[in-house]
């Protein structure tokens, strides 16, 4: 079981980082519990395996669609406040907490060069503001594990 779940785990990942356009030599973090990966594992054991990249990859496009707001019009029926409080409830129930932060502008500054010449961003990708904090929560969350 372990060996399936690390399986649907890369598998999952890759196919979020080729949606996110971010290489693969860069690490991306998806906030997923062991109870949310272990029913991922499930659901793709029961796909039939010729089929299984096509549905994983399925599966990362409707998340990529949610993280640039993308929703298919009629799949949401949901006001833009009620769907926020959704979102920021399942963040909550998967461990995430928003941690507002003041950084002068040279610190942003610098992070943003990091990120451009790392490759974690484009100079266009640079310019959005949302794409900055998650890129920043991202570099946060790997240095509390680099350690361990």
């Amino acid at each position: 079981m372990q060996d399936l779940l690390l399986s649907a785990k890369h598998l999952f990942v890759d196919a979020m980082l080729h949606f996110s356009g971010v290489s693969s030599s860069q690490s991306q973090m998806l906030a997923l519990d062991d109870g949310a990966l272990a029913r991922l594992a499930i659901a793709a054991s029961r796909v039939d395996p010729r089929e299984r990249g096509r549905w994983l990859r399925a599966i990362a496009g409707k998340f990529e669609a949610l993280c640039e707001g993308d929703i298919p019009a009629g799949e949401d029926d949901r006001t833009p406040e009620a769907r926020r409080k959704a979102l920021e409830r399942e963040r909550q129930d998967n461990d995430l907490h928003l941690c507002k932060l003041w950084l002068s502008g040279n610190a942003l500054q610098r992070l943003i060069e990091q990120f451009i010449l790392e490759g974690w961003l484009t100079p266009e990708q640079a310019d959005d503001h949302g794409r900055v904090e998650k890129a920043i929560a991202f570099l946060l969350e790997q240095h509390t594990h680099a350690g361990g």
